[in-house]
């Protein structure tokens, strides 16, 4: 018998369905030996097989569900919210494997599930009404459940074309409408959550498959729809910068093994999928392949989310982590002053020292501070270059804090600088500190 694997699980080793449809029936072919054997009855003899089979292919169904706790091989954790009326949102553990229903979709009997997406802290979700138009609104409910915290307005209105799918990018809401435009598109949305205010917006053509679209996910800052409902084929687009216009694809179009309605990114940069109940893992770009699936995680799923959110890089440093450095190149002319600063004369030398851009600095008493040399020496002090940079640290130093928070830019060189903080040269690597570009140099002398 040949062993095609196994899955290990709170140190209980179960193996595939496969296996034991295999031992089972070698084992059966046993016992009918026997029977056979020992019996004159045929009938109770071929009563007591199916019996025993039908017992035997009931185990390894219940031994296979605690299989399915590491057979996503996902550590996020995911909801979903269901397609149907009375819609119902579920949470789903993958390290427990284990659903929870946390909440129903708050309206009358009619609403249908459609789009669902976390913020990181909070979950909002979307749903139809009858004639599978919009109830108007966008909602938000904790991760728990419970009843709406707020609601913001849909863009189309209510009894509009409705939302089908959301997705977060880690910092703004993106929606997808949900039935097609009379010119046969669907309509991207990036929305101010705490407002609504539509941000911007682009069209994509409709899928032609299903009432409407309802698959959405902004993946390193790109938009992935189908447009359509049950389809396996997801466009990449280039997200709008303004309101209207239509999408612009980016050349990628991935080919899914299963066709899907919900899809998110898990905490790995895993692509997550639904068909409605089973789940699947189609890993990283350009997943075309299931590397695992968990049947029957939800009872209906028409669109999911995970925790947290993965699905945007961004380059923007806390304030508090922002911080300004100098380069500055010297030479000292001056051999007895080279002499007490322990340095080389006539020969080119560097510092990097922390700078602050809202004073006025003395270059040369930068030098002479970092080098515990006498004012008097600051004439003996030929300054060559000075190279500037600002960097994001991974933490900031306790007594650096600058004003405005920007991004990470290099390479910039600075007629006149700015006054610095003096620091110890080996503080830029004590500080966890990522230099960038060219003009700045991450080997620093080694602490006196």
């Amino acid at each position: 018998m040949m062993i095609i694997g196994t899955y290990a699980y709170h140190s209980i080793t179960y193996y595939p369905i496969s296996n034991f449809l295999i031992c089972h029936l070698c084992l059966l072919n046993v016992l009918k030996i026997k029977c056979t054997r020992s019996s004159g009855h045929p009938f109770m003899t071929k009563a007591l097989i199916v019996g025993l089979a039908a017992i035997m292919l009931l185990l390894p169904t219940i031994s296979n569900r605690s299989v399915y706790a590491t057979h996503l091989g996902t550590s996020s954790q995911v909801w979903g919210i269901e397609a149907g009326t009375i819609s119902k949102i579920h949470h789903f553990d993958p390290t427990t494997d284990t659903t929870t229903l946390i909440s129903r979709v708050p309206t009358s009997s009619i609403e249908n599930g459609r789009g669902m997406a976390s913020d990181g802290t909070n979950i909002w979700y979307s749903f139809v009404v009858d004639g599978f138009r919009g109830d108007g609104k966008i909602h938000k409910i904790a991760p728990t459940g419970g009843p709406d915290i707020a609601t913001i307005p849909d863009p189309f209105g209510f009894n509009g074309s409705g939302i089908g799918a959301l997705d977060f990018d880690g910092k703004d809401l993106w929606a997808l409408s949900y039935l097609p435009s009379n010119n046969g598109t669907e309509t991207v949305f990036k929305i101010d959550s705490a407002s609504g205010t539509v941000l911007a917006s682009c069209d994509v053509p409709f899928g032609d498959q299903g009432a409407g679209g309802d698959t959405l996910a902004i993946v390193n800052g790109k938009i992935l729809t189908d447009a359509g409902e049950l389809l396996n084929k997801l466009t990449e687009y280039n997200t709008p910068s303004s309101i209207g216009g239509v999408c612009a694809r980016t050349g990628n179009v991935f080919t899914l093994p299963v066709n899907v309605t919900g899809v998110d990114t898990d905490s790995a940069g895993n692509l997550l999928a639904t068909d409605l109940s089973t789940l699947y893992n189609l890993g990283p770009a350009p997943y075309s392949t299931i590397l695992s699936s968990q049947a029957n995680a939800f009872p209906s799923e028409e669109d999911i989310t995970t925790q947290p959110e993965s699905n945007v890089q961004t380059n923007v440093c806390p304030e508090e982590n922002v911080q300004h450095w100098d380069k500055i190149i010297f030479v000292i002319p001056n051999p007895q002053v080279a002499k007490k600063a322990n340095v080389s004369a006539n020969t080119e030398l560097d510092i990097k020292v922390l700078d602050d851009p809202h004073k006025v600095a003395d270059i040369k008493q930068k030098v002479i501070d970092f080098l515990k040399l006498q004012s008097s020496d600051k004439n003996a002090i030929r300054i060559v270059d000075v190279n500037y940079a600002i960097i994001c640290a991974l933490q900031a130093p306790p007594s650096i804090k600058t004003s405005s928070s920007l991004q990470s830019q290099s390479n910039v060189t600075s007629s006149s600088a700015a006054a610095v903080a003096k620091i110890d040269p080996d503080l830029l690597s004590r500080a966890g500190i990522k230099p960038q570009g060219e003009n700045v140099t991450s080997t620093l002398p080694a602490p006196k």
